[in-house]
């Protein structure tokens, strides 16, 4: 049976978190084909005991010791930079000598089939695995030049977000003899970054699609799930001002469920709407719900809360960032609307129409079952019959 070593900076966690809700379909997809080792790179502690329960070796977790990790939160509180030295990749910024050194003794004389390291920003450590047959950076999201990204938003202050050039981008990448990309619009980043030299896959979604079956109402009922990070905060005060409030006035019966850390940072009392807060499992969620909102303004890697709803069978209105890399399907379960006038227009004809939305909800479904069937497909070539690894830059 093959092998295959998972190294990533997070656990599980609840699902409204898309990279840990990535991390466990790729254990889950994995384990179908290959024995599962898993590494914690500085993983929080709870989260990598919470891995325990899973049908995987559990390598260990390296962490910086108990000096260096004090120092470093004192930085980050303090708004310095966390390395004593600066790197010449700022996407090395991160990167831990003794985290280095104990991986690299612990794996010396290890061989997998294939290694997945999770994001770019972790790419120095795939000089710890020289022995093992291919090394891949499922990169999660594309990191260069997203300050001018951020700008718009006035967000780019922000220090849970930060930003590279395209070439430090390509440098990182170079290091791996494969690239994993989260969505088609940033394969063709990573391609272009790459100048074709190091092959890369799309793996989208792997989360098997499952219809949830609607609980019936006489109204539709329109449905947002989000987290609050500073991105998501943006996005829902412009929906509330833009999209909702004009809505609300052309249709005063409109209802609207919320869920999700966003909740906080929803005026309470808001017309029309129910905030249900912090969910540890969404099904409930997509089983009161008709047509789901993403009115994201901006962002990168896969517009998780756009394809999750349209897994669960819920047509989606979304803005042109959260429909990014889903282009294709803009008419046919996933409306793209480009500016406040067209949200509301879409959300006017879903609205007290349950036959539209149940034709629209089945699209959805039946196209990112497509999506998934591809992506589960391309993960098990990399790791069954791994690129060849003279076509990418020596480890």
């Amino acid at each position: 049976m093959k092998s295959v070593l998972l190294v990533a900076p997070m656990g599980f966690g609840p699902p409204y978190h898309g990279n840990r809700t990535r991390f466990r379909s790729i254990v889950r997809e994995a384990s179908r084909i290959a024995d599962v080792h898993i590494a914690g790179l500085n993983m929080p502690a709870d989260e990598y005991a919470g891995l325990s329960s899973e049908s995987a070796v559990l390598e260990g977790n390296f962490r910086p010791n108990i000096l260096k990790r004090i120092r470093r939160k004192l930085a980050r509180l303090a708004g310095l930079p966390i390395n004593e030295h600066k790197p010449a990749n700022v996407l090395d910024s991160s990167f831990d000598a003794g985290i280095h050194s104990r991986m690299r003794k612990h794996f010396a004389d290890r061989a997998f089939d294939a290694v997945i390291v999770s994001y770019t920003f972790n790419s120095a450590y795939i000089s710890c695995f020289a022995q093992s047959a291919v090394c891949a950076i499922d990169t999660i999201d594309v990191l260069s030049d997203r300050k001018s990204m951020l700008d718009q938003i006035g967000v780019s202050g922000s220090s849970a977000w930060f930003s590279c050039t395209q070439r430090e981008e390509a440098e990182a990448l170079s290091r791996a003899d494969a690239v994993i990309a989260i969505q088609r619009n940033e394969m063709r980043h990573f391609e272009k970054l790459s100048g074709m030299s190091t092959p890369v896959h799309l793996v989208s979604y792997l989360d098997p699609p499952i219809r949830i079956p609607r609980v019936p109402e006489k109204e539709v009922v329109f449905g947002i799930i989000s987290s609050d990070n500073l991105i998501n905060v943006k996005s829902m005060e412009w929906f509330l001002a833009s999209v909702w409030k004009p809505f609300c006035e052309l249709q005063p019966n409109a209802r609207l469920m919320i869920a999700g850390g966003i909740c906080s940072h929803v005026p309470p009392g808001t017309a029309g709407i129910e905030l249900l807060g912090s969910l540890s499992e969404t099904q409930d969620f997509y089983a009161r719900v008709d047509v789901c909102l993403n009115p994201s303004v901006v962002g990168t890697g896969l517009k998780i809360k756009t394809i999750e709803a349209m897994a669960a069978g819920r047509a989606v209105v979304g803005t042109k960032a959260a429909a990014d890399g889903l282009e294709e399907c803009d008419g046919n379960g996933l409306v793209i609307a480009p500016d406040a006038p067209a949200f509301i227009e879409a959300m006017q004809r879903m609205n007290g129409n349950h036959v539209l939305c149940n034709q629209w909800g089945d699209s959805a479904h039946a196209f990112v079952n497509g999506i998934y069937a591809d992506s589960v497909r391309t993960l098990h070539t990399i790791i069954s019959c791994p690129p060849d690894r003279s076509q990418s830059a020596s480890r």
